[in-house]
């Protein structure tokens, strides 16, 4: 979580220095600081997600975003996490105690003794994942889409798109701005971020985004916080009519997230909140696929996301993604 911390000093440090309106009047720090992490966006950092933030470096949502692409980066790689650190300064966060301890345990403790916690050391390092299998689509429709022609009523964040296959191949389909899925033949999908959402503003981010590390293209996430009241859960709402299935390829945390958190995914139709369509239970380290029918008449669907349980002491966080939603037209 040490580089989701540090996402966040820097992201808040250049939102307050680009709404400033005075850039470059002697903030040499800032200015440091905003070159590297443009000198990012030809390595890992979509330029997107920056100029999107750079437009508008108050908005919620390109803050959010931005935070998960510089965490993303830091954990990648530590020369571009130091150099970070170095700019900030004091304002820099500071790893925790317990990572500390771990490193300089075996220069402390001598003999046999120090010779058992080196081997645990290396016990602990050594531990490796097991690979995410390839998706495989089970699902009765042709496959997930792979290109969505389409002009969104808005969008918080832009992206690049890419192919993605399943068992039956790939397809191509046009979002309907309007949400009517009568106007696609039966049977096409259409990505939940091309669906228009009430008064145009998006709560949840949109883009390409990892689920325990494995990429889905069009996701979606929330920040989520244990020790935060406003940050415990959240949710948003798509309108839509004519579409008979949601489909969720992958849902859980991504890589920058605390490592112990449990989200509970619920999806809802129309105005009822406290019904669920359907619902999974992500836990540490996992990705849960999700399918619900949506009822005939629907003109609306929530996603909801919110943690199961809620450590004060530890303030876990993280962000919450459903990989590659989409839902099934009705068609005529």
């Amino acid at each position: 979580m040490y580089e989701v911390e540090l996402a966040d000093s820097v992201v808040h440090e250049l939102s307050g220095y680009l709404l400033s309106g005075d850039p470059g009047a002697g903030h040499f720090a800032a200015e440091r600081l905003l070159s590297v992490v443009e000198g990012r966006i030809s390595v890992g950092l979509p330029d997107t997600v920056y100029l999107t933030f750079r437009a508008d470096p108050g908005d919620d949502a390109a803050i959010a975003a931005l935070k998960v692409y510089v965490a993303r980066e830091a954990k990648r790689d530590g020369a571009f996490a130091r150099a970070l650190k170095e700019t900030l300064g004091d304002q820099a966060p500071r790893r925790p105690a317990l990572l500390l301890r771990r490193v300089q345990a075996p220069v402390a403790v001598l003999g046999v003794i120090g010779l058992v916690g080196l081997g645990a050391g290396f016990g602990i390092g050594s531990v490796s994942s097991t690979a995410t299998p390839a998706f495989h689509d089970t699902t009765t429709i042709t496959a997930p889409p792979a290109t969505l022609t389409t002009t969104p009523t808005t969008t918080t964040v832009s992206s690049t798109t890419t192919s993605t296959s399943g068992a039956g191949g790939t397809s191509t389909s046009t979002a309907p701005t309007s949400g009517d899925g009568s106007t696609l033949p039966k049977g096409s999908p259409v990505y939940l971020a091309d669906l228009p959402v009430p008064s145009g503003r998006s709560v949840f981010d949109h883009g390409d985004h990892d689920v325990q590390l494995k990429q889905y293209q069009d996701a979606l996430w929330y920040p989520l916080n244990a020790c935060s009241d406003s940050y415990t859960s959240g949710e948003q709402e798509f309108r839509l009519t004519n579409f008979t299935q949601l489909v969720v390829k992958g849902a859980g945390t991504d890589g920058t997230s605390d490592s112990s958190l449990t989200v509970k995914f619920e999806v809802f139709a129309n105005d009822d909140a406290v019904h669920a369509l359907g619902s999974v239970v992500a836990n540490p380290g996992q990705t849960v696929p999700l399918e619900v029918n949506l009822p005939a008449g629907v003109f609306a669907v929530t996603l909801r996301v919110s943690l199961v349980t809620l450590d004060k002491k530890k303030c876990p966080r993280g962000y919450a993604v459903w990989g590659s939603p989409y839902v099934v037209a009705a068609g005529q």
